[in-house]
């Protein structure tokens, strides 16, 4: 066929990569929804650093939606050429427009958790560099990986997302990452995030302020229970109008002490409007119930008998603890 008759009769071509039968091969279905369509890294480009630190030393961290986005964990065992592709359904199937996606490569050490944020330096590949994302179904990209960096173990982790903004509706659609290496490699998708949302506000009874305020313990508390060793993200946001914007605002995680078991009590006889009075207190090795037979009661008019006795003084190698 002529050049002019193949440019004349077609207006697509698609040059397809075959792969030996050596190459290591993996396909995976997936998609962005609800949680998990996290968007773009906020300020990944920006001049200015992207987490900010204050005067305590506390990371102001711009990203509360990124590391919900879908993660997979790869690791090679050699210096390893792979070759990486995210795919959109075809618009013939899901009538949906294209949209610019984009995703990240990003070096990790630990092999067990999630990206929650990153390091610039850790980053390994951007497949849409400066936000250059153009509305492509499939996205490709070659890169070479080692199994050590500065002579320690590392893995890397590939983050898909989108680059839409303020749409998260249009974002929800599913993907397809494919991932050709040239020699053996291993590819885990990570467990998905778990979130809980909770409003509230800081009332006239409510507002403590900051830690070290005698008020602080009147701030609204959550109390995290959790089985085994956790990786938690926790995310304080203000809502409101410009009046709020220029109130810091901030959280402190305690640990909290296990329930205790109280001492024994024993009644020691009935108070005012019928209230019992326990007691744990000792005296010369019994409780004060039990001393009640020894002291010497005397009986006023319009009264109950009223013992007279002395409070028990401590001995003097113990302490009185409040």
């Amino acid at each position: 066929m002529r050049f002019e008759d193949w440019r004349a009769n077609y207006n697509r071509v698609y040059v397809c990569k075959i792969f030996p039968g050596t190459w290591s091969q993996y396909s995976v279905a997936s998609e962005w929804k609800g949680n998990t369509a996290g968007g773009q890294y906020p300020n990944l480009h920006a001049d200015s650093k992207v987490a900010e630190e204050n005067k305590e030393g506390v990371i102001l961290d711009t990203c509360d939606r990124w590391f919900n986005n879908p993660q997979f964990r790869l690791s090679v065992t050699k210096r390893t050429q792979v070759i990486i592709s995210l795919m959109q359904e075809d618009f013939n199937i899901s009538k949906r427009p294209i949209i610019p996606v984009n995703f990240l490569v990003v070096r990790v050490k630990s092999k067990r958790d999630r990206l929650w944020e990153i390091e610039r330096e850790d980053i390994v590949l951007e497949a849409a560099p400066g936000g250059s994302s153009t509305e492509l179904r499939e996205l490709t990209r070659t890169l070479w990986l080692t199994p050590t960096h500065d002579k320690k173990d590392v893995h890397y982790i590939i983050v898909p997302n989108t680059e839409l903004e303020g749409n998260k509706k249009e974002e929800e659609r599913p993907f397809y990452l494919r991932v050709f290496a040239s020699d053996p490699m291993d590819l885990v998708q990570l467990p998905m995030t778990v979130e809980t949302t909770f409003q509230n506000k800081w009332g006239p009874n409510s507002s403590g302020g900051k830690l070290g305020n005698h008020l602080w313990c009147r701030n609204p508390q959550y109390f995290l229970n959790i089985t085994k060793p956790t990786h938690v993200k926790i995310i304080l946001r203000k809502k409101g109008n410009r009046r709020v914007r220029g109130c810091p605002i901030g959280f402190t995680v305690t640990k909290a002490n296990s329930p205790t078991t109280p001492p024994e009590s024993t009644i020691i006889g009935k108070g005012k409007k019928g209230v019992t009075m326990p007691t744990s207190m000792t005296i010369n090795g019994r409780t004060y119930a039990q001393t009640l037979g020894t002291m010497n009661f005397k009986k006023e008019k319009g009264s109950d008998n009223i013992p007279e006795f002395e409070l028990p003084r401590l001995a003097q190698n113990l302490e009185r603890k409040l």
